[in-house]
């Protein structure tokens, strides 16, 4: 039992960090984004 835990525990942990470091991402793409957009615009 306490392995499942752990497992699930460290589950956690992972999906956290995918998850935190896939809104960096959509942040820089997003911020980019504008970016060619102003550029385009210019």
């Amino acid at each position: 039992m306490r392995f499942v835990n752990e497992t699930t525990y460290f589950t956690a942990i992972n999906w956290m960090n995918f998850l935190e470091n896939y809104e960096i991402k959509v942040f820089l793409i997003v911020r980019i984004l504008k970016i060619i957009h102003i550029m385009i615009q210019l």
